[in-house]
């Protein structure tokens, strides 16, 4: 059984900044790299990378006619992602992304969507799917995969971000057999077009009461949402500096979370163990530099063999 994966697919170009960004300041970069990313690509790695089996992932997406769509196909082929789905767009770009990292650690990340935004895949039955997440593709397409979700009875993972979509938008996802919403914070705050966490959360219990929310919370971990049992779950972060090691960039750890998560539930740990092995794995990527520095498998349990006393559970009711 496969997991689907459909989002963005990007050429990202990581600069490093001298000091911190001031709006309407110049600012001078330290270091440039060129790597592979975009939400969509970024998660589709990260699951395989911890399932560790070629095939096991399917990506459902579009690259542009140039050389970096070309590359980023053979890319994920090499990891061991199905790309058969993979359109190519006739004279549009593949998709780019600024990535300005400040001292500390902090990304900011500016998105041109190129063929990602005019992305047509002809879909078939998809049968084989046991596992939808979406990050941000095109709402056609992903009212598309929704459908072949409900009706294939597989869950439903969505990673969202700011500018995708409003949860008014998403009712389909009433009807999955399970739903999951992974947005960080600010991202559900614009989902439900509210001001405060709070009510960003029962704005969402309220318009899609089936769906669990999983909200990352960088620093403060993750708070994950269940409206089944009332109840919530708080997860606190990798300790980072604690463990001897330094926040390198931000970029790419919520789609490392994201990816986790899905295929430690494709796998089927128990929750909470989902949980902390992700909150995990985007804290071994916070150290990294580049979009692609996901961790694998072997990296991620071990770390989280030595550190999971650290992820205390905290549990109260809604």
């Amino acid at each position: 059984m496969t997991i689907y994966v459909s989002g963005r697919l990007n050429v990202d170009y990581i600069l490093m900044l001298q000091t911190p960004l001031i709006r309407g300041e110049k600012a001078v970069a330290t270091e440039l790299v060129v790597d592979y990313g975009g939400s969509g690509g970024n998660v589709a790695t990260a699951i395989v990378r911890f399932i560790r089996k070629p095939g096991c992932v399917r990506f459902v997406g579009c690259v542009g006619s140039d050389v970096h769509g070309k590359s980023y196909v053979e890319l994920l082929k090499s990891e061991g992602v199905d790309t058969t789905l993979i359109r190519t767009v006739a004279n549009a770009p593949t998709g780019l992304a600024i990535v300005l990292v400040e001292p500390g650690g902090i990304a900011t990340v500016i998105s041109y969507r190129g063929a990602n935004e005019v992305c047509s895949v002809d879909l078939g039955s998809l049968n084989d799917m046991k596992l939808l997440v979406l990050t941000n593709p095109p709402i056609e397409l992903a009212y598309k995969l929704i459908d072949c979700a409900i009706k294939s009875s597989s869950g439903i993972v969505v990673d969202p971000s700011r500018g995708w979509t409003t949860i008014n938008q998403l009712k389909a996802l009433l009807e999955a057999k399970l739903c999951i919403l992974a947005p960080n914070d600010n991202e559900l705050m614009w989902l439900t077009g509210t001001h405060s966490l709070k009510h960003a959360i029962f704005t969402t219990l309220r318009v899609l009461p089936s769906c669990k929310l999983a909200i990352k919370r960088g620093s403060l971990g993750v708070l994950y949402v269940d409206p089944d049992q009332s109840m919530a779950i708080e997860i606190p972060a990798l300790p980072v500096g604690e463990i001897g090691l330094r926040v390198l960039s931000t970029a790419g750890c919520g789609d490392t979370f994201t990816g986790v998560l899905s295929a430690a539930l494709y796998e089927g740990w128990n929750l909470v163990e989902a949980l902390q092995l992700a909150v995990v794995a985007a804290g071994i990527k916070a150290t990294r530099l580049r979009t692609r520095d996901i961790p694998y498998r072997e990296e991620v349990i071990e770390l989280y063999e030595r550190v999971k006393t650290k992820l205390s559970v905290r549990e109260r009711k809604l």
